[in-house]
C-alpha cells in the first residue's frame, strides 16, 4: 500500500520483488508517466521553479528547495481540510520533508507483473492531489504494462488513514486476496 509519493516506493518494489508482492494499492498516489519523474506530473508552469529549488537543494541550500517542510499553513490546507484539531495537531507535529532526488529520478514500471492486481483510492476532497490530478495519475498507470485497474473513491481528504482510518481499512480489507 503506497500513499501519496508512496506510489514511486510501491511500484519500484512490484518492480523489484514481484514474487512477494500479491496487490498494488495506490492511495492518492503521484504515479508519473512511464519514464518520467514527478516533476512531470506537474502543471507546466511549476515544472521549472521546481527544477531550481531541486537544483539549490543539491547545492546546499536546503532552505530553497523541496528538501524543506511545507510550512503550517500550507500543510493544514492540503492535508487537514477533513481533520478536527486533534487530528491536524498530529500531522503538523509529524509531517517531514522530501529529499530532492525523488522529484527528478525517473521511473519504470516495465517488469511488474502484468496479472498483479492493481487498486488506486482516490480522494473526492484531497487537497493535495485534486481528483482531476489523481485522475491524470490512475491513466498513467492504465497506460503502464499491465495497467488494468480498479478504482474505489472515498469522500475524504488527502491523509484519510488520519481522517477516517476505518473508511480505508474496509476499503483495504475489501481488497485483500
Amino acid at each position: 500500500v503506497g500513499h501519496s509519493m508512496g506510489g514511486l516506493t510501491v511500484s519500484e518494489v512490484a518492480r523489484r520483488v514481484p514474487e512477494r508482492v500479491e496487490r498494488l494499492v495506490y492511495v492518492s498516489c503521484i504515479v508519473p508517466p512511464e519514464g518520467g519523474s514527478v516533476i512531470d506530473t506537474l502543471p507546466e508552469d511549476f515544472r521549472q521553479p521546481v527544477r531550481d529549488a531541486v537544483a539549490a537543494a543539491k547545492a546546499g541550500d536546503l532552505a530553497s528547495g523541496p528538501a524543506t517542510a511545507l510550512d503550517d499553513d500550507s500543510l493544514r490546507r492540503m492535508f487537514c481540510n477533513d481533520m478536527d484539531e486533534e487530528q491536524t495537531a498530529y500531522v503538523l507535529a509529524h509531517c517531514g520533508a522530501e529529499a530532492p532526488r525523488v522529484f527528478e529520478d525517473t521511473v519504470t514500471r516495465a517488469g511488474i507483473p502484468p496479472e498483479l492486481p492493481k487498486l488506486y483510492v482516490r480522494l473526492r476532497r484531497d487537497q493535495a492531489l485534486s481528483p482531476d490530478d489523481q485522475a491524470a495519475q490512475i491513466e498513467h498507470l492504465r497506460g503502464s504494462p499491465g495497467g488494468v485497474l480498479d478504482v474505489v473513491e472515498l469522500d475524504t481528504g488527502h491523509d484519510v488513514m488520519i481522517s477516517a482510518p476505518e473508511r480505508l481499512a474496509a476499503v483495504l480489507a475489501s481488497a485483500s486476496p
